[in-house]
This record gives C-alpha cells, sequence and structure tokens, in this order.
C-alpha cells in the first residue's frame, strides 16, 4: 500500500476496481511481513551487541578495542566511542574478530541461541553466519529513487554487488571507497553496522597495503585462502582510514574531535573492565 493509493481510488493493478475491494488486503500482508522481517533484523544486530558485552567476553573486547582501533581507543576510553565508531567496532568484534583461543562471537551465538529463535531470525543468523569478512568497494553509482540503488565494485577481485541502503550514498560519491560488510537481507544484499568511507583521492595506498599484508600472511600460512586472511585482517581497514584521516588533518577519531557533540554512547562494559583493572 502507498500512500498514493487511497482505500476507495482505483486499484493499482489496473482492473478497475477500488482499492479496497481489490489489492489492500494482499498489500497489508506483504507490508507486515516485511516490517516482520525488519523487525528480526533489529533483534540480532541489537542483540549481537548484548551479547558481546557479557563479561565473559570482556578480555577479548579490552584488546579487540585497541587492536581495531589501533591504540586510539583503548579500554580506559572506550566509552568516548561515537555511536557510528560503536556500531562498526561491534559488527567487527562480533563477525570477524578470531582471536586464537575462541570462534566468532556469532558463531558462539548461534551455538548458544539457534533454538530460541523464531524462523526468521533463524534463516537471517544462517545466511549471516555463511556471509563473508567485510571488504572495500568502489562506489560506481547510485541509481532509483533516493539514489537507494547502490552499485559497487570490490577493489581486490572486481566483483561487482548491487545493494539497497535506505540512506542512499551519504556523503560518498561515484569513485569514493566503502568499507562495508555485504549480509543478505531475503533476496537482497544490505551494508552491515556503520560503513566506512575514503575519498578516492585518500584511497589509492588501501589495496597495495593489503597485497603486501597478504603476501606477509602467507608466507606465514602457506595454505592460507584470501577470504580467511582479509577475516583475521580486517582491522586493517580501519587502520588505513585512521592514518588517512590523521594525514588530512581530520581527528581520527571522535574523541579528538574538538567540535563533537557530546556522546551519548557509554560502554557500561568498558566502566566495568577499568574498575577491575
Amino acid at each position: 500500500m502507498t500512500p498514493k493509493t487511497g482505500r476507495n481510488a482505483p486499484c493499482h493493478c489496473g482492473s478497475g476496481k477500488k482499492y479496497k475491494q481489490c489489492h489492500l488486503k494482499l498489500d497489508q500482508a506483504v507490508a507486515r511481513e516485511n516490517r516482520a522481517w525488519e523487525s528480526a533484523a533489529g533483534f540480532l544486530r541489537r542483540d549481537f551487541i548484548a551479547f558481546a558485552k557479557e563479561e565473559r567476553f570482556a578480555e577479548s573486547y579490552a584488546a579487540g578495542v585497541a587492536l581495531f582501533f589501533d591504540n586510539y581507543y583503548a579500554i580506559e576510553n572506550a566509552h568516548e566511542m561515537s555511536q557510528p565508531e560503536t556500531l562498526r567496532f561491534f559488527d567487527w568484534f562480533t563477525h570477524d574478530d578470531t582471536p586464537d583461543d575462541r570462534p566468532r562471537l556469532i558463531e558462539i551465538y548461534n551455538t548458544e541461541k539457534a533454538e530460541l529463535m523464531d524462523e526468521m531470525e533463524a534463516s537471517l543468523l544462517n545466511s549471516w553466519l555463511a556471509a563473508g569478512p567485510a571488504s572495500a568497494y568502489v562506489l560506481a553509482d547510485a541509481t532509483g529513487e533516493g539514489k537507494q540503488i547502490l552499485h559497487l565494485q570490490d577493489i581486490f577481485d572486481n566483483k561487482e554487488y548491487t545493494i539497497r541502503e535506505s540512506g542512499g550514498p551519504g556523503r560518498a560519491e561515484v569513485g569514493d571507497v566503502l568499507i562495508a560488510r555485504l549480509l543478505p537481507f531475503r533476496d537482497q544484499l544490505r551494508q552491515s553496522g556503520a560503513t566506512g568511507y575514503l575519498p578516492a583521492d585518500e584511497a589509492a595506498g588501501l589495496k597495495p597495503l593489503f597485497l603486501d599484508a597478504w603476501n606477509a600472511f602467507r608466507a606465514e600460512k602457506p595454505d592460507a585462502v584470501w577470504e580467511y586472511f582479509l577475516r583475521r585482517r580486517s582491522y586493517l581497514f580501519a587502520h588505513y582510514e585512521l592514518a588517512a584521516a590523521e594525514k588530512a588533518g581530520r581527528p581520527a577519531v571522535a574523541r579528538l574531535d574538538p567540535n563533537r557533540p557530546k556522546s551519548q554512547v557509554a560502554d557500561r562494559l568498558a566502566r566495568r573492565v577499568l574498575g577491575r583493572s
């Protein structure tokens, strides 16, 4: 049902019947199903963060903050992260962080909670478990109403992807690079969590950095495949962005921005861990 279709207006299907006598109930059912899927995805994202904040992961959390932000944040000031920084960190911490002493958090989450989920939540979780690591994509084009359809090209293998992003490309322009995780959502791909961004003129060194890291990784693990490497080293995307911001004279992280609004994100786990140390 669209805002332009009144109950007594002719049905959009061209049947000549009034909308309420034709497609109204069907469109309402589709809208309810869409809302249910969105609700399931939102629940999983919120529950991932709550799960990751459990005390048993506190040491991994402290190490992860320092690693992901290249020591621009540590456990002492993690509560100063902005909301986008927090969302992006927890996306990496849940999906990609792979300390040697445990599986990925999303795998632990699945083991412990899969039986408690409804059909939609379980379907999304299974597809997200199988999804690849974050990568870097050139914005090739943005089309459709509100430019919500983004056409992306992976900078490493040149594969092309079409995703739907309700907010459009944001500040990114064609040729800029987005650091994103692409997760299945029903028959679409969507970006997960907050997305990293590099202007085209700052992105030239990103691919060489990763290829050098890949060669070093293969020297230690000759049988490693690219996806495994990318998951184990995906924090290097954040490192590159931090260095690029500093080189351009921008604050690398929100806590260093003298003009930042007062953060509404306070990570209670960080404060509890700090209190114990």
